[in-house]
This record gives C-alpha cells, structure tokens and sequence, in this order.
C-alpha cells in the first residue's frame, strides 16, 4: 500500500494505492473492491479533486501506459 485518500464529500469513500491496482472502498475501509476504468498496474499515488470528489486522479508507475489518469466519474479514467 502507497497510499490512503479520504473524499472529501464523504469520509466512507477511500481511495487506496497499491503495487496491485487501485482500490475502493464505499463503507469506510470494512471492504476493498478494484476500482474499474484504469489499465493494470502499480498505481503510486491517487486523490480526489478537492472541489469535484467525483473526480480521482491516479499515477500509474507499473505496466503499460504508464502515466497520470483523470476519472470524471471515480469508475471510468482517461489518460490525462
């Protein structure tokens, strides 16, 4: 794990960045489910827009393309 991030609309909605992917959890941490929409890879830092908490930002460092993606809808991500 890389990395935690809170919403800030919502203190149950948590990013997490790990050498596995993104994860998600909706209930405050009790579950973890992959977040859809980015390719496959080490995602090393995630946040939620501090003015649109829809809106997450994620590095990815391991696989293929590496870059920074921007998801409008926490659930699908666009390379950015």
């Amino acid at each position: 794990m890389y990395e935690v991030q809170v919403s800030p609309a919502d203190g149950r909605d948590l990013l997490v960045a790990t050498s596995a992917g993104l994860l998600r959890s909706t209930d405050g941490g009790l579950t973890l489910q992959p977040a859809t929409g980015l390719p496959s890879g080490s995602v090393s830092s995630v946040a939620f827009d501090p003015t649109e908490a829809r809106t997450i930002y994620a590095v990815l460092f391991g696989g293929t393309p590496r870059g920074v993606y921007r998801s409008p809808t926490a659930a699908r991500a666009s390379r950015g």
